[in-house]
């Protein structure tokens, strides 16, 4: 099983993102991780369609301009994560109101649904830090990002 900083060296992440509401933030995400190996293009109709219905059950928005869109399919093998950075942020329906600038989109199989909860805990405490979401703001390439998450 991979660790956190494995996880996040592999991600793709996009800065500037072009889409503006959650849907056409959700495709951009999974377009990047077909783009860049990191799921099976076959898969991708399938993981959009899972993120966009867990979407449904409530909103994957936390607090702090922090969006967490998951969701579970078969043929993923562990924890497959995509980073994107909107600054001028999108509304995605966050209990503090507050417009969505970082978006950390996961996929997992539903046959190791526990799996990634240690990749969570440590993606929320790293989040939550003031200093961590402003670097990853600012960032200017991806390894400014990942350097930002993983210290």
């Amino acid at each position: 099983m991979e660790n956190f900083e494995e996880i996040v060296g592999k991600c793709p992440v996009v800065l500037g993102m072009r889409g503006r509401t959650f849907p056409e933030i959700v495709a951009e995400l999974i377009d990047a991780m077909v783009s860049s190996g990191g799921l099976d293009s076959s898969l991708r109709d399938s993981a959009e369609t899972a993120i966009l219905e867990r979407e449904q059950l409530g909103s994957t928005a936390i607090s702090s301009g922090i969006a967490i869109p998951h969701g579970y399919i078969e043929g993923v093998n562990g924890t497959c994560v995509a980073i994107g950075v909107l600054r001028e942020g999108a509304e995605c329906g966050a209990a503090d109101g507050a417009p969505s600038r970082i978006f950390v989109l996961m996929l997992n199989s539903s046959k190791a649904a526990t799996g990634h909860i240690k990749f969570l805990v440590s993606l929320n405490q790293r989040l939550l830090q003031a200093p961590v979401r402003e670097a990853i703001l600012a960032a200017e390439t991806r390894e400014d990002v990942v350097t930002a998450l993983c210290g």
